[in-house]
């Protein structure tokens, strides 16, 4: 009896259901990583932290080149997003590895071949694919900058990916 009484109050909800449509397509990738560059080292050298005379100022420049090979006939150009962490007083430099023995009050830049910057985690210039289409080089530059007014001395090493956007 009691049952039938609880039955009796209980509102049911209407169910209703929809449709959810997803589309995309699977393709081939662009262009293959030239495999010497999947694991690519850039070494920016010995700096004396005294170098660094104040917040902006830089190391030298060290050029880099990340290659690649086999790109499809559809692909006019690519843009690269170095990822990594950011340093916590330029977010558009990549941070240095923190821990016993590292430098501080410095940061990593990247740049494009014509020297602009590329902020850490954001999308570099589309490069466009020109002469040896089967085959195109990118190239790059990096280098220490001061982000406080003293720089210690120590490891300066950090690491990143890097994501390849096709045009």
């Amino acid at each position: 009896m009691l049952v039938s009484w609880l039955g009796t109050w209980t509102n049911e909800a209407q169910a209703s259901s929809s449709t959810v449509n997803v589309y995309g397509d699977i393709t081939a990738s662009a262009c293959n990583v030239v495999k010497s560059d999947q694991s690519k080292r850039v070494t920016l050298g010995s700096i004396p932290s005294k170098q660094f005379a104040g917040v902006g100022s830089t190391g030298l420049l060290v050029p880099f080149t990340l290659s690649l090979e086999n790109c499809m006939a559809s692909a006019s150009g690519v843009s690269v997003t170095f990822n990594g962490s950011a340093d916590l007083t330029n977010s558009n430099l990549l941070a240095v590895n923190t821990g016993g023995g590292a430098a501080s009050g410095i940061g990593i830049e990247l740049l494009d071949d014509t020297r602009t910057q590329i902020p850490i985690n954001s999308a570099s210039k589309v490069y466009s694919f020109t002469g040896d289409a089967g085959r195109v080089h990118l190239k790059f530059f990096a280098r220490y900058m001061a982000t406080q007014p003293t720089v210690t001395s120590g490891d300066a090493n950090a690491s990143m990916t890097f994501t390849l956007s096709y045009q």
